[in-house]
């Protein structure tokens, strides 16, 4: 329901057809973070602010000229219209509740994340991001998180950009790498608070004793020394470019890891013998150490999997020391497209890179028929975009090593609202992928696919 180009009275907002509308606030810029906390002060109510600009279309979204944006319920809501010339910012009250993947409760864990970084006096305006605008680059993390929009769709926003200038086939998501800025992508961080509850659960598993150890990491021994290289590499980018969160202090036997917002320490001596224990106990990636080893024909080398800390990827266990053409087995046309090019890149690769593909999931209880009827407003609201953000780099000092990570981020398609551009990408790709890929992917029942492109 697109707005009128006059900004229209309160009234007028309220009376608008949308299922998800509860109340709507007229405010304009400069506008500080703390009045709009105040505006959206009902926890049940999100509110997205654009400041005032020249209307842009999208193609997959109603977006008119008006200056103010629909403020919808948590669990839907829609991005009718925006200016371009400022950010979106978005408050659900103190909390931000959000399914957990798999299983029926909430967590509030991402209010963390979407809480707005700007000081309480900081106008809108001066945010460096626009929705309806080509994105330069979906690093680093914080500028998103920042600004409460989805991790996820940073990806997706990119990609679009890519199209529209002509450097990518439209509509097409595929796995090509991209130059990586080690500073800036490599090993991301969530804001303390999500962080310690990410990295809680992980270090128990990877915790001395610990029965769950062996699911979840996996070790050759030929490769310790890439290891201990790769922890080194590790606990130096922590300190240099988290300087406010991490410091390495001591020297020789006793040089430690201190993380200094939860007051804890690791003697880097103590994981010699297991460098990725500590590893896991730091990132919030999923790391694997994959070797490059001769080709049993003569022809492109073979990449194994020979190390690895993996909780959400993968099984690490049943995948060890396989290569990459069976780590990539259920992927539709990777051994007949993929693998002999990526075996290639791979042979080459001699700087960083980058690479993210997305999926759908479907939430349901455990238990719950899959053949349950759900009105598209119900489905709507079960189904998550997941992006998985992977990394490659090879290891200056044992260069027949490579470490691939993986960071895994799921969003509600409803979060893609504040990002048209991302919208478009997505359902460019839905409409273009072939039909294996995209049950691969999580589309393989009609509805979904059917529910996620009207949403989009």
């Amino acid at each position: 329901q697109a707005i009128p180009p006059a900004p229209p009275s309160l009234d007028a907002l309220s009376a608008l057809p949308c299922p998800a509308l509860r109340r709507a606030e007229m405010m304009s810029l400069p506008t500080s973070v703390g009045a709009m906390r105040a505006a959206a002060a009902d926890p049940g109510t999100l509110l997205a602010h654009v400041g005032r600009g020249p209307a842009r279309g999208s193609g997959d979204r109603c977006l008119g000229g008006a200056s103010t944006v629909l403020l919808g319920s948590a669990g839907q809501f829609r991005l009718c219209c925006a200016g371009a010339s400022s950010a979106v910012a978005v408050l659900a009250g103190a909390t931000r509740r959000r399914r957990r993947r798999g299983c029926g409760g909430t967590c509030e864990c991402s209010a963390a994340n979407s809480e707005v970084a700007a000081s309480e006096g900081g106008a809108l305006e001066n945010a460096q991001l626009s929705v309806l605008q080509p994105l330069d680059s979906p690093f680093p993390l914080a500028r998103f998180q920042e600004l409460g929009l989805s991790p996820a769709a940073r990806f997706l926003w990119w990609e679009r950009t890519r199209s529209q200038e002509g450097r990518r086939e439209p509509g097409r998501l595929r796995g090509g790498l991209h130059a990586l800025d080690l500073d800036n992508g490599w090993l991301e961080l969530d804001a303390p608070p999500a962080y310690q509850e990410v990295m809680g659960p992980r270090r128990q598993v990877l915790a001395e004793g610990s029965d769950q150890l062996g699911f979840a990491l996996v070790d050759d021994g030929a490769s310790r020394p890439a290891q201990l290289e790769l922890m080194r590499f590790v606990v130096e980018h922590l300190a240099r470019c988290h300087p406010d969160r991490f410091a390495l202090t001591g020297s020789g036997g006793d040089e430690r890891l201190k993380s200094l917002q939860e007051g804890l320490s690791w003697r880097l001596a103590d994981f010699e013998s297991c460098p990725l224990r500590l590893v896991g106990q730091l990132v919030q990636e999923d790391i694997c150490i994959m070797q490059e080893v001769p080709s049993d024909s003569g022809s492109t080398p073979r990449h194994l999997f020979v190390a690895g800390v993996v909780m959400e990827s993968f099984d690490p266990v049943s995948k060890h020391m396989l290569p990459m053409l069976e780590l990539h087995g259920p992927v539709p046309g990777y051994a007949t497209d993929l693998h002999e090019a990526m075996g290639r890149v791979f042979q080459s690769l001699r700087k960083p890179a980058w690479r993210a593909n997305f999926g759908v999931m479907e939430f349901r209880y455990e238990g719950e028929d899959m053949e349950t009827i759900l009105s598209d407003g119900e489905l709507l609201e079960r189904i998550y975009l997941k992006v998985e953000y992977e990394t490659l780099r090879r290891l200056p000092e044992h260069p027949d090593y490579m470490v691939f990570t993986i960071r895994r981020h799921d969003a509600p398609m409803s979060d893609l609202a504040l990002t048209p551009l991302a919208c478009a990408a997505l359902a460019h790709a839905i409409r273009n992928l072939p039909v294996a890929l995209l049950a691969y992917r999580g589309l393989s029942r009609p509805e979904t696919a059917r529910v996620v492109l009207s949403f989009l």
